[in-house]
């Protein structure tokens, strides 16, 4: 006589999620981790993800089983173990590095950059993988140039490891070609932790390079309490998790792995970040835990995190203690995205002058990180904090002739030039990632 259920166990990864589904394709179980599971007899395909990367398995449940999948490793600058871009001297040069800073400016915080190339082979160019970084205050004031300050590692892939004592606030990273264009993104120093950014080099777009050049906007950033890396830590790996889970349109995690990510009692800063843009992507409606995780971000980077501010502007009760404003550029272009939205109601959530009335016509594309170019040959139009390069007019300009032109194709007896509507208005300033009050500058100078 036959069982009427058979016992599955699966095991796997600590941190990948484990879907199994029956004949019909329908999901009958989900953990992360590991599983165990009765279920009736029959076939079903065993689904491991591990960020981007998928294992399926097939397996017939005649009897009870255990089976046991390797999760595929994701990709990710940092040089964590499981990553398909890890070795294991980076993983201890940057542990090393981390926790002994070389340089100080100022107290109450810290940054580390560390930046290096990587080959299957491990025999890289033995280039110095941050000859064209600098660290600059967010004024622009250099403060270090990396390619001189940093410790350089050449054996194997050459990797470059700076480390400092920093006083909280907004810092810079520069990545400036040949040409004079300058990329940069900006690092936030919060109180008692540690900021890092980990960078690979990358083929450049430029001929001119003269060689691999540092993937600024590719760089992962890790906020440690501890002012240490650690190339195993579970919080730093689901942090990657949840990054690359927020650059997807849809949900791609499971509710046990995004109720860890978001879990009440967290304490990586990082972490906490990343979560509460899902919890506003994934749960808009649950208002008490997005207050919750603010909260508590609050307590772990301070009033001033710029990405915490943005965060902020979409509570429905307001932190007291939290301006209600974006005066230094985020870290990750999704709370960009957040003040932009806000300015177009209330333009006041921008500062109209300093460092992100600076930036707010130089936003690149990009992922998950805000990055901007400055580039020599753009220059800018009008004077005032509001004013936005040449190239960006043209742009917008050229939407609005082109809404000019379908709007005279509908009504051929009306000359008028359309007006854009407030919805047309969003998607224009997400698309092009500037403020409300920018974008109507603009406009008025297009439509005058």
């Amino acid at each position: 006589m036959s069982r009427s259920s058979n016992t599955l166990t699966v095991s796997t990864a600590p941190l990948a999620e484990i879907s199994v589904l029956d004949g019909s394709m329908n999901t009958v179980a989900r953990s992360v981790g590991g599983l165990t599971k009765e279920l009736s007899p029959g076939l079903y395909k065993i689904r491991v993800r591990n960020g981007p990367g998928v294992e399926e398995e097939l397996v017939s449940l005649d009897q009870d089983r255990s089976v046991e999948i390797k999760a595929p490793p994701f990709f990710s600058p940092i040089p964590l173990e499981g990553t398909t871009r890890s070795h294991e001297y980076h993983m201890q040069r940057a542990v090393d590095a981390s926790r002994n800073p070389r340089l100080a400016f100022g107290e109450g915080s810290g940054l580390f950059v560390f930046c290096r190339e990587w080959s299957k082979s491990g025999s890289g160019s033995s280039v110095n993988p941050a000859g064209n970084l600098s660290l600059s205050d967010d004024a622009g004031n250099i403060l270090s140039e990396l390619g001189q300050s940093s410790i350089v590692e050449s054996t194997n892939d050459a990797s470059a490891a700076w480390c400092a004592k920093v006083a909280p606030g907004a810092y810079r990273l520069r990545l400036e070609m040949p040409g004079g264009t300058v990329t940069e993104r900006a690092l936030f120093a919060s109180p008692g932790c540690q900021t890092q950014i980990f960078i690979l080099l990358a083929s450049p777009n430029s001929p001119d390079a003269g060689g691999p050049v540092p993937d600024l906007a590719g760089g992962a950033v890790v906020i440690s309490p501890r002012y240490s890396f650690d190339p195993q830590d579970r919080r730093t790996q689901l942090g990657e998790i949840a990054r690359y889970a927020l650059t997807q349109k849809r949900r791609v995690l499971t509710d046990e792995l995004r109720h860890e990510i978001v879990d009440q009692k967290f304490d990586d800063p990082m972490l906490g970040l990343l979560g509460a843009h899902l919890v506003l992507r994934d749960e808009p409606e649950n208002t008490v835990l997005f207050a919750t995780v603010t909260n508590n971000l609050c307590r772990l980077v301070g009033q001033d995190h710029p990405d915490l501010r943005a965060l902020c502007l979409r509570r429905a009760t307001p932190l007291p203690q939290v301006p209600r404003y974006l005066e230094t550029p985020p870290m990750l272009r999704a709370s960009w995205d957040i003040a932009v939205a806000a300015s177009l109601e209330d333009p006041s959530s921008f500062s109209e002058s300093g460092s992100v009335a600076e930036i707010a016509d130089k936003i690149i594309p990009t992922g998950s990180w805000l990055v901007w170019r400055k580039d020599p040959t753009v220059e800018s139009v009008g004077e005032s904090s509001a004013s936005a390069s040449s190239a960006l007019v043209q742009s917008v300009a050229a939407y609005v002739a082109a809404r000019a032109r379908l709007e005279a194709a509908k009504r051929p007896n009306d000359p008028e030039l359309p007006l854009l509507d407030d919805q047309d208005k969003a998607e224009l300033a997400r698309v092009l990632g500037i403020p409300g009050p920018m974008l109507e500058t603009i406009l008025r100078k297009i439509v005058n």
